[in-house]
């Protein structure tokens, strides 16, 4: 089977007045040495017709199947992949002309299991475009995943390019039947990557306000199945793996995110027991405190993501002791609460 340097994987479903833009994005990168594979998840409009009409590049090929859902296109594709990467895009989504030439470059000259971009997000109804807001440092270099500092940008997959052998190394592959599965995808992936690296380009453009989006349709019962699935999911994942300290502490806050999030859905409150318990976990981590700066910066980031506008008690001590809470945060939190 002859390699390309990158595989472009695209799920299709219903999209026919934004699957044009998409797919001539893709067409025409400066990047020549790409495949396309457009994975119809059975759409039951013009979606295919259209991409037909570019048949006539070699480049580009349709794989027909049933309506299975996004998570279902993108494990056929990556099967289908012949490519060194894989890239994602989203089929109502767009990229610049540059976009895979910059990504395959900054991955090529240090073999990076990930290279991560920014993107743009793009208003379908006023056209215009508003760069998305990271927390990563872009000044500092970062080589293990588990060192990446987020704010919620672990969950996107369409902006970044991966490792085909990475990715087969742990068999990597989307949760079907649900939504969020970026979440699940994204985190793993993230977590045990060896190479890791982030670029500041804004060339992904990820169209909002629009009108059929799978996220504008959702129902709090699919939106409580799916984080269920995937708290089961991430642990029976990570069961076999091999981890250090760090990450564990990690994917402990992750799944208590979850947790976090399963409750809202139900319309519950989070139990003093709970939170009693949540604080003597803080207490035991920072007590066994062997973590490097990276590390220490990266735990108060996740802890002040679990608590923010959460009914916690944020005055307690062990906040305050492990400058988890200073006056500062105190302030954006307050801000947050008012709004």
């Amino acid at each position: 089977m002859e390699r390309v340097k990158i595989s472009v994987i695209i799920p299709v479903y219903n999209v026919e007045k934004y699957i044009r833009e998409c797919i001539e994005s893709v067409l025409n990168q400066t990047l020549k040495d790409i495949e396309i594979i457009a994975v119809n998840d059975g759409s039951r409009d013009n979606s295919i017709k259209i991409i037909e009409e570019y048949l006539s590049d070699a480049r580009l090929k349709i794989i027909n199947k049933e309506n299975g859902g996004a998570s279902f296109a993108r494990n056929i594709g990556m099967k289908a992949a012949r490519g060194e990467y894989i890239y994602f895009i989203d089929s109502d989504d767009f990229i610049e002309e540059d976009v895979l030439e910059i990504l395959y470059r900054n991955s090529e000259s240090e073999k990076m299991d990930i290279v991560c971009s920014c993107f743009s997000f793009y208003n379908d109804k006023t056209k215009k475009e508003k760069k998305a807001k990271f927390t990563f440092p872009f000044e500092e270099k970062i080589n293990k995943g588990y060192y990446f500092l987020y704010n919620g940008e672990e969950i996107n997959v369409w902006n970044r390019l991966y490792r085909k052998e990475f990715l087969e190394k742990y068999n990597f592959r989307f949760i079907e039947g649900i939504i969020h599965e970026d979440q699940d995808f994204g985190f793993k992936t993230i977590l045990l990557a060896e190479n890791i690296k982030y670029i500041e380009n804004y060339g992904y453009k990820y169209r909002v306000e629009r009108e059929g989006s799978v996220m504008s349709s959702q129902k709090r019962e699919k939106n409580l199945k799916s984080v269920q699935i995937l708290k089961k999911e991430l642990k029976n994942f990570f069961s076999n793996i091999q981890l250090n300290k760090f990450q564990k502490i990690r994917i402990y806050f992750k799944l208590l995110s979850l947790e976090f999030w399963e409750k809202e859905l139900k319309n519950e409150k989070i139990t003093a027991e709970e939170i009693k318990k949540f604080e003597d976990s803080l207490e035991k981590i920072y007590q066994n405190n062997s973590f490097n700066s990276i590390e220490k910066k990266i735990i108060k980031n996740d802890i002040r993501n679990l608590i923010k506008n959460k009914k916690i008690n944020i005055w307690k001590k062990v906040y305050w002791k492990n400058g988890i809470i200073n006056f500062k945060i105190l302030k954006r939190f307050l801000k947050g609460w008012r709004n």
